[in-house]
């Protein structure tokens, strides 16, 4: 009876839900609301005609005739419900001009002339392969990309000066669906006269458990907050404008494996093992485009337990993760498993310990931490994503201050106070005895500034983030962010407050273009 009752609410449900999408779809004046409500029980409709399976596969199925890259406006005219707009219908007639020409004389175009230029262009195009360029090969599902200049290589910050890189990368997937990748970079950098590179083979040797293999390795820069890309072009910009340098960084040489595998479905285990010898760097510049009167900051993070004068560590540790992600969609490729979406959130358990004395390591610790995290489709170009984080130590007899459970801050470019000091934000409160960490985002057409008539008629969208976390030593740190996304199709602009213990700590402008 209880199922019998069921069968008849879900039969119910679906037709009051068809009766509203006729509604809608009946109407005159459809708005940007009405969009959203569309969207949304469409989605449900879908949702529910997929059954109990996890397997998206057979729900896609996508043919081409043949004949319909031959068929001519008039054809497509008996066939299509819209009628074409001016421009569809000027590149039919330049199409069909252009095959007029071709059909009464072949040879026109296969003169001397054009197959020398032909074989010019073919020339500067394999040369500008190696520009920032790829060569295809088995049916284009492998390729080979090398840069020898590439713009977004030159990099800045005064521990290196000026720096220039290149980079090789190799794909090559075979009918299998395994697929094998390599990647090589090296930059030299100017004013420590010394160059940096790191290299990284991965192997997907089970592309329906998402099984790889990878092993990388190398000697370069990094952050002391590992959420911070000590080569973000962004920093880069700041040093030379503003003469501040918010990043502290410091080198290693380290060598990576780690495996990663679907256990079942949803559920994955990844285990690792590192080793890094790190050390301490000095600024080696002063150079910057504005203000010469000012001079960078030391290269070295303040912490609110163990001050800004430290060693660094050789460290072997070994990481174990499970991440489970109930009911997971997913859809095959061939033979390659590739996960879609879920309505759940991801958990993430995850536990790390140093190996002392294991290839000279010094450190010896053991960490363990919970993170869930989810993002939510909540309408028509609306998103909604939150995550969670809680880490202890369960030992830490002796950490490396990189080895610290560090928090993802926000920061800017451009801020308040704009000092050097601006930097000990994102290092003073990691913490080698417990923490927890949140963050949460709203993206939306329609928060705020586009009831306003300009702002209405643009693609933009808005953006809200949260970040809040509370270290012992640190207290309780909030930040609060608000830009808009989608300024002429590529720029967001935004500004942020943060806030310790209740009280205002500084607030920033960022400028991000989506190049």
């Amino acid at each position: 009876k209880k199922a019998a009752a069921d069968s008849v609410k879900r039969v119910k449900k679906k037709e009051e839900r068809q009766e509203k999408i006729n509604a809608l779809l009946e109407k005159e004046d459809f708005t940007n609301r009405d969009m959203n409500r569309l969207a949304k029980l469409m989605e449900e409709t879908a949702q529910e005609t997929q059954g109990a399976s996890l397997d998206l596969s057979s729900h896609y199925k996508v043919e081409v005739d043949t004949n319909s890259r031959k068929m001519d406006a008039a054809a497509w005219d008996t066939l299509r419900p819209v009628e074409l707009n001016a421009a569809e219908v000027s590149s039919y007639k330049y199409a069909d001009t252009l095959q007029q020409i071709l059909d009464a004389d072949p040879s026109r175009y296969d003169t001397s002339r054009s197959r020398f230029l032909n074989t010019i262009g073919r020339g500067v195009n394999t040369i500008g392969k190696f520009f920032g360029g790829a060569f295809y090969f088995n049916n284009r599902k492998s390729w080979v990309r090398a840069s020898l200049f590439d713009i977004n290589s030159i990099k800045f910050n005064p521990v290196d000066g000026f720096r220039y890189g290149i980079y090789v990368r190799l794909r090559h997937e075979a009918d299998s669906g395994r697929q094998v990748r390599l990647t090589g970079r090296a930059a030299w950098a100017f004013a420590r006269q010394a160059v940096r590179w790191e290299a990284e083979a991965q192997w997907r040797y089970l592309p329906h458990r998402r099984a790889w293999l990878t092993f990388s390795a190398g000697i370069a820069n990094a952050d002391y907050n590992p959420h911070r890309n000590a080569d973000d072009v962004v920093f880069s910009y700041s040093a030379l404008l503003t003469h501040n340098n918010y990043t502290r960084l410091y080198d290693h040489f380290y060598a990576r494996l780690r495996n990663e595998i679907d256990i079942s479905n949803g559920l994955m285990l990844m285990a690792q093992v590192s080793f890094a010898d790190r050390c301490k760097l000095q600024n080696h510049t002063n150079f910057a485009f504005l203000f010469p009167h000012r001079r960078y900051a030391p290269n070295e993070p303040y912490n609110a337990l163990i001050g800004g004068d430290f060693p660094l560590y050789r460290t072997m540790s070994g990481e174990l993760a499970l991440v489970y992600t109930p009911e997971y969609f997913y859809r095959m490729r061939g033979r390659q498993k590739v996960m879609v979406r879920s309505k759940y959130p991801t958990f993430t358990l995850r536990y790390k310990k140093a190996l002392p004395n294991l290839a000279g390591s010094q450190s010896d610790y053991d960490m363990l931490a919970f993170k869930v995290n989810q993002s939510i489709n909540a309408g028509f170009m609306r998103r909604l994503w939150y995550d969670a984080e809680v880490a202890g130590f369960v030992s830490s007899r002796r950490v490396d201050f990189t080895d610290f459970y560090h928090f993802n801050v926000q920061g800017f470019a451009i801020a308040y106070p704009a000092d050097n000091s601006y930097a000990d934000r994102y290092y003073k409160y990691a913490t080698n005895r417990w923490g927890a960490a949140a963050n949460a985002g709203y993206v939306s057409p329609l928060v705020a500034l586009k009831y306003l008539p300009y702002f209405s008629e643009t693609y933009c969208r808005e953006n809200l983030k949260w970040h809040g976390h509370y270290s012992p030593q640190g207290g309780f740190y909030n930040d609060f962010y608000y830009g808009i996304s989608e300024i002429l199709l590529f720029m967001e602009v935004g500004v942020f407050v943060g806030f310790e213990n209740a009280r205002f700590s500084g607030w920033g402008v960022g400028v991000k273009l989506n190049l």
